[in-house]
């Protein structure tokens, strides 16, 4: 399934996106990252 996921370099957010590619999904994350970092991003999401 594909998933996109709003805030997904902040804290909250990169633990869904870590939850739905361990689960097998493809995740696409959309961050404007003003509390967020990609240092946070699961390398599997697509940015």
């Amino acid at each position: 399934m594909n998933i996109l996921v709003t805030g997904g370099a902040g804290f909250i957010g990169s633990h869904i996106v870590n939850t739905y590619i361990e689960a097998g999904h493809s995740v696409t994350v959309i961050d404007n990252l003003s509390s967020g970092r990609l240092q946070f991003l699961n390398p599997k999401a697509k940015f």
